[in-house]
């Protein structure tokens, strides 16, 4: 009985254990009432062709704003830069003392803002003053975002992800099995 009583509770941690390494090692994803929240950190980026660094990611969005802030090493700001440029090529900016600033204004309030600078990007939004497809746009933005400061093609960076959860899943599965022989294994022989 006592075996038994082990080998439930061996197989229960397993089974907690695959189910966490299903998520993704790089995000934490938490749920307050009617805010998503996720923030993402990196020890070190995977473009070969910058200075290896740390990254922070944070966004927060509800009913009535988007919130996206980041922290990367200095020398990914130009590839951002550019990226962002591409993304709001619709949108007024303005450059001041290395900070680059795209807003939209509505009513005279800020509805929409970017701030670009060595390092740092912050993206608000505030959701009552923009439109469903300027915020749907601002989501994929974000998303794209990751992994540029990541230095990760998108693409490759999910399927990299995919690939470890299954590895992880069938270690899990073997385990299991593993466990599960040795039960039948032990409750045989009494």
């Amino acid at each position: 009985m006592r075996n038994a009583m082990c080998l439930v509770f061996f197989l229960a941690i397993i089974m907690a254990t695959a189910q966490k390494k299903k998520e993704s090692a790089q995000s934490l994803t938490e749920n307050y009432g009617n805010t998503d929240s996720m923030s993402y950190f990196s020890n070190s980026t995977l473009n070969k062709s910058k200075c290896n660094g740390s990254s922070s990611i944070s966004v927060k969005s509800n009913k009535t704003t988007y919130k996206f802030k980041a922290s990367f090493n200095d020398e990914i700001t130009a590839d951002v830069r550019d990226f962002l440029q591409m993304k709001f090529k619709d949108l007024k900016f303005s450059n001041t003392n290395q900070t680059t600033f795209w807003t939209i204004v509505k009513n005279k309030e800020e509805a929409f803002s970017c701030k670009l600078s060595e390092g740092h990007v912050r993206i608000y939004a505030d959701k009552e003053m923009i439109s469903k497809g300027f915020q749907e746009k601002l989501k994929a933005i974000g998303e794209e975002l990751k992994y540029v400061i990541n230095g990760e093609a998108m693409k490759g960076a999910n399927d990299a992800r995919k690939e470890v959860a299954k590895r992880r899943l069938a270690h899990a599965k073997r385990e299991y099995e593993r466990a599960k022989r040795y039960y039948e294994k032990t409750t045989k022989v009494k």
